[in-house]
């Protein structure tokens, strides 16, 4: 407890020397950063200087205090963001300098308060008083407090003393990236869940999180006001009689009674001299009656308590999220050149990338051993290891429970409410939970290579090839999960620092061709191709999808990132060391459960809705047909695209049916057919019935490619986008680059056959 006083009552006289040495340092690297920081999206003042008067004056939609403990990279932060575009004043009355700055983001004009570093709301220091007095007495709209990874019990200290006066607040994780090299990894999901407002890592040198701090400290604006509440066990009873006194006289103070009554218990002077101005000696003389009778119970002061229970709450945080390792000096000399080898770099980590992508998908749907079984003719293994995965064993499980749904409630309900449970509640909660196994699985791999330090050489063997698109070698990870499934592809790029690079990761991963979409690739060349025209059909399809990522991934870079900026890799190589297996689970359990919250939610919605579409007619009469349904009527609208490629009649609709049922799930885009052909003995033979031409077939294979993926993967990039616009844009731009690249293809090869 001594050591916890200590801490909190004398650090703060150390802290401004260092700090700005700190900032001094990060000067010349902030005057080019600071200019080309962001995704377009952030843009720096250049009349903010001192001549033209103080961020201020200048008419801010927002105005956001920059908090934290001194040292914590404040100034670094405060300097990289505005590009050295201050104005710089002193506080009034005081030697302490006061920096402002007014950038602009998103449309907002945003001014930034930077507060003098502080250890303490307790005015001790002249530099705690003026900290203390703006978030008192200033007008502002939120805060962005600065916590440092590399000493978070002290930064968090300062963190939940904000947080007790208001929750109009954003914690940033300074330093993120020198965290992993010295050992320490943080869970920022459970830092959140603990004090219950935003928590992005962040590094001012690298810009990592800036972007995404940025928008969350714009959503802390219109965040209702409120505080935390912290429990002081012993201190409850004397804490409740101050409130009741406050209560009692209707006087119109700016901050909640619980947070006045614990800061006169502190005896913080500037709290305790303005509200006993107001109250009187009544309320001065119950305080200093309730210290006296604390002091003789317990020996020790409220204040030490407060300070101890504060730091106990913080320990056990920091307990739960922060896992610290020791990092041995002895290098691991031979991986470390294989990996970082121009040659062998690659090589090695796209070994390691195809091991990792084999297990994963294995494990949970067969594929591609399944494939490998079945080309060597063990069509038996192959069918049993599809059975028998993960995925295998929740689908069969999923189509029992609603075998006996089907059968057990058509005595109690009727066929409308049972049809609902079976072909859509149930369904609906199987394909979601169906995906989960795959994510948990692939985030796993994805956080072992992250964590032992192995994917950071890994991103920068790939780096030099990706950079020629716009992308960084840490694409690759998303790249190659998106052949098995594009769903983990896309919550994979949360490991993406930069945020235009994952954005353009986001919208562009769904063109790589998954298993499912090879499914219908295989079904189509079977029926319409010989074995050599079908091998170099399925060559052409993953070509003109990897070119349509690549293309979309280097428009959506250009479009968003500032002119001039420059591109590449800025990562840190953190030591090799064994995974951490507790730091594993946070990554899978965290991602897992936002699958489950945000994706899940939609998809579960949406199988309800595309449920109705196949069970109604449009006078929302049960169908006794497909020809009947919604979706029937739906496709007969789509069936003039169709006629492009020379289809006509029925095969028209029921191609443009066979594309609308691939939006539900792809593997749905060829056994849709089986309903119009039900006498053919294999799905292949009803494949084959439909008729194609090589041209149709060629261009109906290529636009199943490429046109919208599956609703789990829109639900999964709108759940990391938050923007119902680029998923109606993107949906859009697929579509349309479906027919145009497809048309093209139906062209150039009718003219060569």
């Amino acid at each position: 407890m001594v050591k916890k006083f200590i801490y909190a009552l004398f650090f703060n006289h150390f802290g401004s020397i260092m700090e700005k040495g700190i900032a001094a340092c990060s000067e010349a690297f902030s005057i080019y950063r600071g200019k080309h920081l962001s995704s377009g999206n952030l843009k720096i003042n250049l009349n903010g200087t001192e001549k033209n008067g103080t961020a201020s004056d200048k008419n801010c939609s927002i105005t956001l205090l920059v908090a934290g403990s001194p040292n914590v990279g404040k100034s670094t932060f405060f300097n990289v963001i505005t590009g050295k575009t201050v104005s710089v004043a002193n506080w009034p009355g005081t030697t302490v300098e006061k920096k402002e700055a007014m950038i602009e983001y998103n449309g907002e004009r945003i001014c930034l308060v930077d507060l003098p570093g502080a250890y303490n709301l307790y005015s001790i220091s002249l530099e705690e008083k003026i900290t203390l007095n703006e978030l008192l007495f200033g007008k502002y709209d939120a805060i962005v407090i600065l916590a440092d990874t590399l000493s978070l019990t002290k930064s968090l200290y300062f963190a939940i003393q904000v947080l007790e006066l208001t929750k109009k607040a954003v914690l940033a994780l300074t330093k993120y990236d020198e965290a992993h090299s010295k050992g320490i990894h943080l869970r920022p999901d459970g830092i959140q869940q603990a004090l219950g407002i935003p928590t992005v890592p962040i590094s001012s040198i690298t810009g990592l999180g800036i972007d995404r701090l940025l928008e969350e400290a714009i959503k802390a604006t219109e965040v209702e006001a409120g505080s935390m509440e912290l429990r002081y066990p012993t201190l409850e009873n004397s804490i409740e009689k101050i409130r009741e006194a406050l209560e009692k006289k209707h006087f119109e103070l700016p901050w909640n009674a619980r947070w006045i009554a614990i800061k006169l218990l502190e005896q913080e002077e500037v709290v305790s001299n303005y509200v006993y101005s107001i109250y009187g000696e009544d309320l001065r003389l119950l305080v200093e009656n309730e210290i006296k009778e604390y002091i003789e119970k317990y020996n020790r002061s409220p204040r030490e308590a407060i300070i101890d229970y504060r730091y106990d709450f913080v320990e056990g945080i920091v307990e739960k999220n922060v896992k610290f390792l020791e990092i041995s000096k002895k290098g691991n000399g031979a991986l470390e050149r294989i990996m970082l080898n121009p040659l062998l770099g690659p090589l090695a980590s796209t070994g390691i990338y195809l091991v990792v992508f084999f297990l994963a998908f294995t494990l949970n749907t067969g594929f591609p051993l399944n494939l490998i079984l079945s080309s060597l003719g063990y069509e038996r293994w192959a069918g049993i290891l599809e059975s028998y995965s993960i995925s295998g064993i929740l689908s069969s499980a999923f189509n029992y429970i609603a075998d006996i749904a089907r059968s057990s409630l058509g005595v109690y309900l009727p066929s409308v409410v049972v049809s609902l449970i079976s072909d859509g509640i149930i369904p609906g909660v199987g394909s979601v939970l169906s995906f989960l196994p795959l994510i948990m699985v692939s985030i796993a791999f994805l956080a072992v290579l992250e964590d032992t330090g192995i994917g950071a050489r890994m991103a920068i063997a790939y780096d030099a090839i990706l950079n020629k698109f716009g992308l960084t070698g840490k694409s690759v990870f998303p790249i190659l999960l998106g052949l098995g499934c594009n769903v983990p592809a896309v919550m994979s790029t949360r490991a993406i620092e930069d945020s235009t690079e994952r954005k353009a990761l986001i919208y562009s991963v769904p063109f790589i061709p998954c298993q499912a979409r090879l499914v219908i690739m295989m079904a189509l060349t079977a029926a319409f191709f010989t074995p050599l025209a079908g091998t170099f059909a399925l060559i052409t399809a993953y070509m003109i999808s990897l070119l349509a990522m690549l293309f979309t991934a280097r428009v959506i870079k250009k479009i968003y990132s500032i002119k001039g900026e420059a591109q590449g890799l800025i990562v840190e190589l953190p030591p090799l060391h064994k995974p951490i297996w507790r730091v594993i689970w946070w990554h899978v359990w965290d991602n897992s459960k936002h699958f489950l919250k945000k994706a899940g939610t939609i998809i579960f919605a949406l199988s309800i809705v595309i449920w109705v579409t196949l069970s109604y007619t449009p006078s929302l009469t049960i169908v006794s047909s497909p020809e009947e349904s919604i979706a029937f009527h739906i496709s007969s609208l789509l069936s003039p695209i169709s006629k492009l490629y020379g289809l006509s009649g029925d095969v028209a609709w029921e191609t443009a049916f066979m594309f609308l049922n691939g939006f539900i799930a792809k593997e749905s885009f060829v056994e849709s057919v089986v309903l119009f052909h039900p006498e053919a003995s294999s799905l292949n033979e009803a494949v084959a019935l439909m008729g194609y031409t090589v041209p149709q077939a060629l261009a109906i294979l290529i636009a199943a490619n490429l046109y919208v993926p599956c609703v789990a993967t829109l639900a999964s990039m709108y759940g990391e986008t938050k923007s119902f616009k680029g998923i109606i844009m993107y949906l859009t731009y697929s579509v349309l680059l479906a027919i145009a690249v497809s048309y093209l293809i139906y062209l150039l090869l009718g003219l060569l056959i």
